[in-house]
């Protein structure tokens, strides 16, 4: 499994719609797995960059809309999966630069998790503490600053 790239975009709704699934949450497990890949292929890599969104909040916003049947012309929803990636994009944007898919992915999908439990009335199991096993082949990650980082300064 690749550090960053493209493939994160389709499995953090993947991570997401499971969750949701296993949370009690009532959605095609299946045809909803076939619509975030289809959706979430189509991020590019470096979208995080080069168009300032990240596929980890974006990731949340495709679970958010197959579970709600969210769309372009939906009303009410359409406004709360946007306000759901806003504070994905939110808690990703306060730790900076450089890229880590892994770090993002587990910045956004606890406040995903919120917002699920929020709107939508499923609390999904979040653990309390995240710990990555991955930093130190990681050469864009933060190290300490990192809050998954064994070595994290608080």
């Amino acid at each position: 499994m690749p550090f960053h790239g493209p493939v994160h975009h389709s499995l953090i709704p993947f991570a997401v719609l499971t969750a949701y699934r296993n949370s009690g949450g009532d959605i095609d497990l299946p045809l909803s797995m076939k619509r975030a890949h289809k959706r979430g292929s189509v991020i590019p890599a470096g979208a995080c960059g080069h168009w300032g969104a990240c596929g980890a909040a974006l990731g949340c916003g495709i679970a958010f809309s197959i579970i709600t049947g969210d769309g372009p012309l939906a009303g009410e929803v359409w406004r709360k999966n946007q306000t759901m990636v806003s504070r994905c994009l939110e808690e990703i944007a306060g730790y900076g630069g450089p890229i880590c898919c892994k770090r993002d992915a587990y910045l956004a999908i606890p406040v995903a998790a919120e917002f699920f439990r929020e709107y939508l009335g499923v609390e999904m199991d979040i653990p309390e503490k995240i710990k990555c096993h991955i930093s130190d082949r990681n050469s864009t990650c933060l190290k300490e600053a990192c809050p998954f980082n064994p070595g994290h300064k608080v």
